[in-house]
């Protein structure tokens, strides 16, 4: 996998991002990009993991113009835990001034705002763009709680469908990008030096 999680290169491309301090996560530029795998030594497959890529409709076409023949992963969490963790995330960050999460959606659902708790929630028309430009035999598809549950049936699963060594075991002790809710926007800017609301 790459070296760092969740680079989005394919959904924003060569596009300036000014996106506070998730612009320093987010590759925008190829070489950059291509840097991400320069561990690579011969493996059979090698991937990387970018949750903008489900509701993005650039992705899909732009890898496809590039990797045709590439598989795809998505691991789909309950809609409400889902849009809860990223009310969660934006208010850590210093994006949402809402401190109320019912609050939050309201405005959201009155289209006020860019961050989309509930569109992403809503993952078939997401989906159906990577059936549609990769054939529904090259997209798997999970719950997380299945994942949760029995992370090893998932990993032997995703193993088969990659085709590599199903009894591979990858550690999973590190979790990457976990959120963490501080209830005042201010102490989280103040520890995210993050100035953007």
């Amino acid at each position: 996998m790459s070296s760092l999680k969740e680079p989005s290169y394919w959904h924003f491309g060569d596009e300036v991002l000014h996106v506070g301090r998730y612009a320093k996560a987010m590759i925008n530029d190829r070489a950059a990009y291509e840097a991400l795998f320069d561990g690579v030594r011969g493996e059979t497959v090698i991937g990387e993991s970018s949750t903008t890529y489900l509701q993005s409709n650039r992705a899909p076409d732009r890898i496809h113009a590039e990797i045709p023949h590439a598989r795809f992963v998505a691991i789909l969490r309950d809609p409400s835990d889902r849009a809860y963790s990223a009310y969660c995330m934006h208010v850590a960050a210093g994006f949402e001034p809402i401190q109320d999460f019912d609050a939050a959606l309201t405005e959201n659902l009155k289209g006020g705002t860019w961050r989309h708790y509930v569109g992403m929630s809503f993952y078939a028309d997401g989906l159906q763009r990577w059936f549609d430009r990769f054939g529904q035999d090259r997209v798997k598809v999970f719950l997380f709680d299945d994942l949760n549950r029995s992370s090893d049936d998932v990993m032997r699963e995703t193993f088969t469908f990659l085709d590599v060594n199903p009894d591979f075991r990858p550690d999973v002790s590190q979790r990457a990008n976990v959120t963490t809710f501080q209830e005042s926007p201010a102490v989280s800017r103040l520890t995210t030096g993050n100035r953007h609301r």
